[in-house]
C-alpha cells in the first residue's frame, strides 16, 4: 500500500461519506473514519478502518482524537454537514447560521489545525461545498448558502497558507442528490439547481487523490 494512501474521512454517516468509502477502500486507501455519534454507525459491507465518535464541533474532541491516531493522515475528506431547514430570513435566528458555520467552517478549521499540529504528512485536503456557490441559491436556503460560501473562503485560504507545505486543498461542490441532507428538498427545487449523482463526487475524489498536478484552491462544480 502507498504510504500516500491514508485517508481521513470526517462525516464517514453522511450520503456522501457512505458511497466515498468504499470508492476509496476498493482502490487501496487505508481509512480513517469519524461519525458525530448522532445514530449508530457501522462499515460499508467488505470494508476495513478504524472508526471514531467525533463531535467536529467541539474543540477538544477533536485534539483528543486526532493526538490519538496511531496512522499517519496524507489525505483528509470532509463531508460534514448540519441538518437544513428552509426558512423564511423574517423567521430565522443567528444562531441557525452559527449552527451551519460551526459544523462547515470551524470543524474543517480545527481538524486541518489538529493534523499539522500533530505532523501527519498530510498532501490534500477535500471538502464537500455545494452547487450554491455557483449558481443563483434556493430561497429560505440562507444559512445553509452562507455557510457553504465561508467554507468555500477557508479553502481558498489554506490553500494560500499551506502552499508553502505542498498541502493542496480543493472543494467539490456537487448539486442537490435528493439524498442524505438533501432528501426532503421539492423535487422542482433539486432539478432546477441541477442534481449530481453521489457516485459521481466519489470518483471525483479518487481522481482528485491520485493526480499530480498540484491544483489547489479550486473548487469544482460537478
Amino acid at each position: 500500500m502507498s504510504k500516500q494512501n491514508i485517508t481521513l474521512i470526517a462525516g464517514a454517516a453522511s450520503s456522501f461519506g457512505k458511497v466515498i468509502i468504499p470508492v476509496l477502500f476498493n482502490k487501496g486507501h487505508q481509512l480513517i473514519l469519524t461519525h458525530s455519534g448522532r445514530e449508530d454507525y457501522q462499515l460499508p459491507e467488505g470494508v476495513a478502518g478504524e472508526v471514531f465518535k467525533l463531535d467536529i464541533t467541539d474543540v477538544a474532541a477533536i485534539t483528543n482524537v486526532i493526538g490519538g491516531f496511531r496512522s499517519k493522515i496524507n489525505n483528509l475528506i470532509y463531508s460534514v454537514g448540519s441538518p437544513i431547514v428552509f426558512k423564511k430570513f423574517e423567521d430565522e435566528k443567528w444562531e441557525d447560521y452559527e449552527k451551519h458555520w460551526q459544523t462547515q467552517v470551524k470543524g474543517l478549521w480545527h481538524i486541518t489545525r489538529a493534523l499539522i499540529a500533530n505532523n501527519h504528512p498530510l498532501k490534500r485536503v477535500i471538502a464537500i461545498g455545494s452547487a450554491v456557490t455557483f449558481t443563483k441559491p434556493p430561497a429560505r436556503l440562507g444559512a445553509y448558502t452562507t455557510s457553504k460560501y465561508a467554507l468555500l473562503g477557508l479553502i481558498k485560504s489554506l490553500a494560500v497558507e499551506l502552499a508553502s507545505r505542498q498541502i493542496a486543498v480543493n472543494m467539490i461542490s456537487p448539486g442537490a442528490t435528493g439524498a442524505g441532507l438533501s432528501k426532503d428538498w421539492p423535487r422542482l427545487m433539486i432539478e432546477a439547481g441541477g442534481s449530481t449523482d453521489t457516485r459521481t463526487v466519489a470518483d471525483t475524489i479518487a481522481l482528485l487523490l491520485q493526480e499530480e498536478s498540484g491544483r489547489t484552491g479550486e473548487n469544482f462544480h460537478i
